[in-house]
């Protein structure tokens, strides 16, 4: 019997929240059958979103600070979260009834977001402009995270509605894993 190899793909998209925190997956599976040894893998990339406690705890303006490029920008923050996404391999064997997921790397980003002035645009539009490399700090409460190499991946500044206030949405990307500190 010759070797047969039948390939699918699709996409996989789950999420599941637990308390504050939300956990996702999404990714393309690709299907692969070969003569004696069949296998199933997947590439899926997993989030996990750490959003800051709300209900009086923690607040921006309060207990959250968010340094760019020895810039503090935390008056300008309406929102934000900090995102650990680490990207696993998936791969089952026919034979075999068990799922295995393979971590292989893993990513930070810190969506965040709020009012536009002509202050958070000076900071921000250059540094979207510039494309470079910064120092990158936010601190929950007592707890802070910072990267020496970050770069702000997507700036957008939103109008609404004519009478409705200006807003931006941006993106920090965080090179490698944080230094941690606090507690």
């Amino acid at each position: 019997m010759a070797d047969s190899i039948v390939s699918a793909s699709g996409v996989y998209v789950a999420t599941e929240a637990t308390g504050n925190s939300t956990v996702s997956a999404s990714g393309v599976y690709v299907a692969t059958e070969a003569t004696g040894n069949s296998t199933v893998s997947a590439a899926f990339v997993y989030v996990a979103t750490i959003p800051p406690p709300v209900g009086g705890v923690l607040k921006v303006a309060g207990n959250v600070t968010v340094t760019i490029n020895s810039v503090a920008i935390t008056n300008y923050i309406d929102n934000s979260r900090l995102e650990a996404i680490v990207k696993a391999f998936q791969s089952t064997v026919f034979s075999s009834a068990a799922e295995q997921s393979i971590p292989t790397q893993a990513a930070w980003a810190f969506p965040l977001g709020g009012k536009w002035s002509i202050e958070s645009d000076g900071v921000l539009a250059l540094l979207a402009l510039q494309k470079t490399e910064v120092p990158f700090v936010v601190t929950f409460g007592t707890v802070s995270y910072s990267w020496l190499l970050a770069f702000l991946a997507d700036y957008t500044v939103t109008a609404p509605a004519p009478r409705e206030a200006i807003v931006w949405l941006a993106s920090v990307a965080c090179q490698g894993v944080p230094t941690w500190s606090g507690g």
